[in-house]
C-alpha cells in the first residue's frame, strides 16, 4: 500500500466476483454460527424469566436491545411473540 500499491487491483472480473461470493458466504456463515449460538441460551433464559425479556436480558448479561435484535434475526426459527408471550401481549 507503500508507493501507491491497491490491494486486489489486478484481478479479473471474474476473480472479483468469486471474491465477493467468498466474503458474503463467509459472513452468512458466520452470522448463522452466532445465531445457533445464542438460540438455545435466549430459549432458556425466557423459560427461567417467565418470558421477561428485559430479565433475560439481565440473566444473559447483555443489553436488552442486543437480545431485541437476535430475537429479529432468529425470527423465522423461532415465533417468540407466541412461544414466549410477555404478560402485557395481547391477541389481535
Amino acid at each position: 500500500m507503500s508507493k501507491g500499491h491497491v490491494p486486489f487491483s489486478s484481478l479479473s472480473s471474474s476473480q472479483q466476483k468469486k471474491r465477493y461470493e467468498n466474503m458474503c458466504a463467509t459472513k452468512r456463515r458466520k452470522k448463522e454460527i452466532r445465531l445457533a449460538f445464542w438460540k438455545p441460551k435466549i430459549i432458556n433464559a425466557l423459560k427461567l424469566c417467565e418470558n421477561s425479556r428485559v430479565n433475560a436480558a439481565f440473566y444473559l448479561g447483555i443489553k436488552t436491545s442486543h437480545l431485541r435484535k437476535l430475537m429479529v434475526e432468529t425470527k423465522p426459527d423461532v415465533n417468540w411473540a407466541k412461544e414466549f408471550p410477555t404478560k402485557h401481549f395481547k391477541v389481535k
